[in-house]
């Protein structure tokens, strides 16, 4: 048999990471699972202690791991405030990343139903990709685990998904045509408030000013109308050490989510309050829309289609601002596609890396971005390349300290990395068949 190098014995001890049991004078290798606990909510936790919390999730999860030493709980994800009928969530995505990154090899819910409400989607990761990445998945109160040929019941496993993907879209059937009837009233019944308003205490489908955050929006408003461009907004809010909303929110306690304690201002959130027509006094409300009993998924609608009801709460900006703002939003929008309009001839590469880049100063999804060079006296007339930038320090320097990297650097990484991984694969495989002709 071929000789394991002391190297490649250290990698296999430490990917395995077993416990030793001495039974007599035989030791027994049993396996360490690195485990991830995953909690999801399907709004955001009021903090009733009665309730089903995240922290009543995840209490249940730790319970179900005492006394159990082949368990290491390497993280908990949270999903509080996350649809069930599909997997487009952050922390999910994190999980995953996880999963594939070899830090997390056993997933453990409460029930089935936490991990996911759509049957396709949920039976394709239990039964293809978990399998495949050699994960250990746990439903406890399910009492399903796909290590226990005896629980995993292939049909029971079917009939559970369906029940929840069938309950989800009952659910959805019976409250969309209510929830519509309340928006067409102007009653409020999103999650939290716009910032600069608060639920009403008094009635949950009302909203009021918030005097600790309206002050903020004025300003903003203000600024803008001196022409102070977004990212100088974004730079002096924070440097007057102003909670962002998800901040503030956290801060109030109105969410619960650890992610929203660090989440800074950002471009876009400085875009998004200079363009609602809340703050006039009017409820807006349906700009997107989701109907899982009719198979359609989420997408933005045109304003033609939101519900717009008049003078349902005090205004915090007067008209007269409000549309002077969206002039100048409207004319420096135009400035800029009018400045584009003479690269329109240049097509844009595909970004192959799309979605896959992250910044590793503050953990965002980096951006792409088009650089262009215009030569007058030599050919070619456009000189392009690309960059991918960290929006947190696009924003804000001060949030964020890394800036960009070219997109041929990144490329180069990429291929070194793949021809490492491919030349350990090699190898692998020959010590594999060295090791079955010995």
């Amino acid at each position: 048999m071929a000789r394991t190098s002391r190297k490649q014995s250290k990698k296999i001890s430490d990917g395995m990471r077993n416990l030793r049991k001495e039974t007599g004078q035989q030791t027994v290798m049993e396996k360490i699972y690195r485990t991830a606990l995953y909690v999801r909510l399907s709004v955001l936790d009021s903090g009733k202690k009665d309730s089903d919390t995240v922290e009543t999730q995840e209490l249940l999860l730790r319970h179900f791991l005492e006394g159990k030493p082949c368990f290491s709980i390497f993280d908990v994800y949270v999903d509080n405030g996350e649809t069930g009928v599909d997997f487009k969530r952050d922390e999910f995505e994190r999980l995953m990343e996880d999963v594939r990154g070899g830090r997390v090899d056993c997933i453990i819910v409460k029930d089935l139903s936490r991990f996911g409400r759509n049957y396709i989607e949920a039976g394709e990761y239990l039964e293809k990709v978990f399998p495949f990445l050699g994960v250990r998945f746990i439903a406890v109160n399910d009492g399903y685990d796909s290590a226990d040929p005896a629980s995993a019941d292939g049909l029971s496993l079917h009939l559970k998904n369906l029940v929840n993907d069938v309950y989800a879209r009952d659910i959805s059937a019976k409250i969309s045509p209510a929830l519509r009837g309340k928006q067409m009233r102007g009653e409020f019944i999103g999650t939290w408030a716009a910032y600069g308003y608060m639920k009403s205490r008094e009635d949950k489908h009302r909203i009021v000013v918030d005097s600790h955050t309206a002050p903020v929006v004025r300003d903003i408003f203000a600024w803008r109308l001196e022409g102070t461009s977004y990212r100088k907004i974004v730079q002096r809010l924070t440097g007057q050490g102003i909670p962002s909303p998800g901040q503030y929110r956290y801060m109030q306690g109105i969410v619960k989510d650890r992610r929203f304690a660090d989440s800074p201002w950002r471009i876009e959130t400085v875009k998004q309050i200079l363009a609602n027509e809340v703050y006039l006094g009017h409820m807006v409300q349906g700009r997107k829309r989701e109907s899982l009993f009719q198979g359609q998924k989420q997408k933005y609608l045109p304003r033609e289609e939101w519900f717009i009801v008049r003078d349902t709460h005090e205004a915090i900006i007067d008209l007269k601002t409000f549309d002077e703002v969206q002039k100048l939003n409207s004319l420096k929008k135009q400035e800029y596609w009018q400045k584009q309009e003479r690269f329109s001839g240049v097509e844009n590469s595909e970004n192959i890396l799309k979605g896959l880049v992250y910044c590793g100063g503050c953990g965002r999804k980096l951006v792409r971005y088009k650089n262009i060079r215009e030569n007058k006296q030599k050919k070619p007339q456009f000189h392009i390349w690309y960059n991918y930038i960290c929006p947190n320090h696009a924003a804000d320097q001060t949030i964020c300290g890394f800036g960009s990297i070219r997109e041929l650097e990144l490329l180069d990484v990429v291929s070194e990395a793949v021809k490492v991984q491919v030349s350990l694969a090699e190898e692998m495989e020959e010590k594999h068949s060295m090791e079955e002709k010995h």
